[in-house]
C-alpha cells in the first residue's frame, strides 16, 4: 500500500489511513486482541456473528427460525467483540444489514432475554 502513497498512521494534524476488518466470526472476537494489532478498527457483522455463533442457516426454512440476534450468547459476543475495540483502541462499528425482518434488541441490552 505504501508503494501507491497509501500510509497508515501519518504524523498527527496530516490525514492517516486506517485498515478496518469485518468482524464477522466467532474466531475475530475470540482472538480480537490479536487482530487489533493489525487494524485500526473492525466492522461487527451481527448478521454473520449471529449465524456462526448459533450455528443456523438464515437462510435455511428449516431452521431460520432460531436466527435471533438477541440471544444471550450472541449479545456476548458483541459485548467482547467492543469491549476488545476498546481496550486495543481500536473503533468498533457496525455493519448490519438487514436481510430479513428481525426484532430490534432491547435497549438495555438485559440478559432478561430467553436463551431457549
Amino acid at each position: 500500500m505504501a508503494e501507491h502513497g497509501l500510509r497508515r498512521g501519518a504524523p498527527p494534524g496530516s490525514p492517516g489511513l486506517e485498515i478496518y476488518v469485518m468482524c464477522e466470526i466467532p474466531n475475530n472476537v475470540i482472538l480480537i486482541d490479536a487482530f487489533a494489532a493489525c487494524f485500526d478498527g473492525f466492522s461487527i457483522g451481527s448478521n454473520d456473528l449471529t449465524q456462526l455463533t448459533l450455528g443456523v442457516d438464515r437462510d435455511s426454512d428449516l431452521v431460520a427460525f432460531d436466527f435471533d440476534e438477541r440471544d444471550a450468547g450472541v449479545k456476548e459476543m458483541l459485548r467482547l467483540a467492543v469491549e476488545g475495540c476498546r481496550r486495543n483502541g481500536a473503533t468498533p462499528g457496525s455493519a448490519a444489514r438487514r436481510r430479513r425482518t428481525i426484532p430490534t434488541w432491547p435497549s438495555s441490552w438485559s440478559s432478561s432475554v430467553s436463551t431457549r
